[in-house]
């Protein structure tokens, strides 16, 4: 192709001299394309133009040439418009082949589109004409005219001046890359050295230049939120100044959130977290250990769950747990203790003796209730005693039963003064122990031939009527009689009965 191109700068705009048709006929290239698109149709059609001056010169020229040189010279003159015009011998050395004219055309298209591709989009953009506008026009006009010399024929003249059209772009376009990058690091720099109005001014000259930029856009947001940022640093200088922590953690926190990348900053904050939870700790140890001392659980709680919120695993942490359950047990046995001294006060024994149980569990060495515990388990033990003798009191009218009535009334006689309920049912025993003591005359009468006896309590005999002193209870009467069969009767003597008889009679026979 370089040989195409110097072989047509030497001939000049001769590619389309007459003289050509000495060595060329019509070219079969503008029947064979195929254009892709609105601009080579343009330029086919442009060529298909020029094909057809170049037969009528073809023409002309083949009569000249046989009228003779001297026409041909003088025609060449009129024609090229040169003094110089080379003999017709070595015109036919200069003139391209036909080859290398196609070339010439393929190449020029192929520089348009790998211009319209790569270049013209950025050339034709609105930033493009900010950053320089002289060189877009010149870049248009460029790629126009060479349209122009193609439309004429002249291929390595348009083919030369795209190629031109290109360089320059492609050059422009590098250069105001290269000034986008670097308003982006004097932006960049400015930023980072809070230079606000020098940032805002290189941003404001990288989004001229390419205002899609994601990390120009980005950039351009960091810097517009450097005004609060550095009216948050100085809030956070002045909060140190005056060792408010609380304050300079505040805007610390607001200042990263903005800002998240100031590592110093982050550290700052870091150590100013850990040193308030730190004194947070141990007020709140200090607080919990206080309020032990002055018996308050509820507040010991509060501050010690607070302490664990911080920091769940310090020692600092389980002693004072251990402290709060200890004053929570003492607590509770106090609580016990008064439940139960209000239940002996209510003589409700059975109730004061679960409390009791309670307390103890918790405090066994206590005396206050191992004592308590002794008297209550005492009333207790001694009037569920009595209960069982007063509802079956016809047991009591045995001696080993009535004798362990009255062992139980003689031990709650130590207790009257702490339980009136015991003390009253003591007596209600003692009188029914009372009555089962006092006998009672019973009547018993026979025939006189039946031997009469009393179970457990012995023999009668025989009888027509015989008083007897039985206490109250139940009795079994038997009659015996030889030949007879014998007889049971069942005798109850009721506490305190009077006209008590019984018959007794054998009188069936075997």
């Amino acid at each position: 192709m370089a040989d195409i191109l110097e072989k047509n700068v030497r001939l000049g705009k001769h590619a389309q001299h007459p003289a050509l048709i000495l060595v060329f006929n019509m070219s079969p290239i503008d029947q064979q394309d195929n254009p892709q698109d609105g601009l080579h149709n343009k330029l086919e059609t442009a060529s298909q133009q020029a094909a057809k001056k170049r037969l009528q010169a073809i023409a002309l020229v083949g009569v000249l040439v046989v009228a003779g040189g001297g026409v041909l010279a003088g025609l060449s003159l009129v024609v090229g418009g040169r003094q110089d015009t080379p003999s017709p011998a070595s015109i036919v050395e200069e003139v391209p082949t036909e080859a290398e004219i196609m070339a010439l055309r393929e190449a020029f298209k192929a520089a348009v589109k790998a211009f319209e591709h790569d270049l013209e989009a950025d050339v034709l953009s609105p930033p493009f004409g900010v950053w320089n506008a002289e060189a877009q026009h010149d870049i248009k006009t460029a790629k126009a005219r060479a349209i122009d010399l193609f439309s004429g024929g002249d291929y390595a003249e348009a083919v030369r001046e795209m190629d031109s059209a290109s360089t320059k772009a492609s050059q422009e376009i590098s250069a105001m890359n290269a000034a986008f990058e670097e308003s982006m690091t004097a932006a960049q720099k400015a930023y980072e050295q809070d230079a606000f109005d020098q940032a805002k001014l290189h941003i404001t000259k990288a989004l001229s230049l390419r205002p899609s930029a994601a990390n120009a856009q980005s950039l351009a947001q960091k810097i517009d939120t450097l005004p609060r940022v550095l009216s948050l640093v100085k809030a956070v200088q002045d909060a140190r100044i005056q060792n408010d922590v609380e304050g300079e953690i505040k805007n610390l926190r607001a200042l990263l959130a903005l800002d998240p990348n100031r590592e110093g900053l982050k550290a700052r904050l870091d150590d100013l977290i850990i040193q308030t939870m730190e004194q947070r700790f141990a007020g709140h140890i200090k607080n919990g250990l206080a309020c032990v001392e002055k018996r308050d659980l509820a507040c010991a709680q509060t501050q010690g769950a607070a302490a664990q919120k911080i920091f769940p695993n310090r020692s600092e942490g389980a002693l004072l747990a251990t402290k709060m359950y200890a004053l929570g047990q003492e607590l509770k046995v106090e609580r016990l203790l008064a439940d139960a001294d209000a239940a002996m006060n209510s003589d409700q024994w059975p109730q004061a003796l679960g409390l009791l149980q309670n307390a103890s569990a918790i405090d066994s060495a206590q005396k206050r209730i191992r004592d308590g515990l002794e008297v209550a388990q005492k009333i207790t033990t001694l009037d569920a005693q009595m209960d069982r003798y007063l509802s079956a009191p016809d047991r009591l009218s045995a001696d080993n039963v009535a004798a362990g009535a009255h062992r139980v009334v003689s031990e709650s006689a130590a207790l009257s003064s702490m339980s009136p309920a015991l003390t009253n049912k003591a007596q209600k025993l003692k009188d029914v122990l009372a009555g089962y003591a006092t006998k009672v005359s019973v009547l018993v009468r026979s025939d006189n031939l039946t031997e009469i006896s009393v179970r457990g309590v012995g023999q009668v005999g025989r009888t027509k009527e015989r008083a007897i002193e039985l206490k109250p209870g139940t009795y079994t009467v038997e009659g015996i009689r030889p030949g007879y069969k014998a007889t049971l009767k069942t005798l109850v003597v009721a506490v305190g009965a009077k006209d008590v008889s019984i018959e007794v009679v054998c009188d069936e026979q075997l």
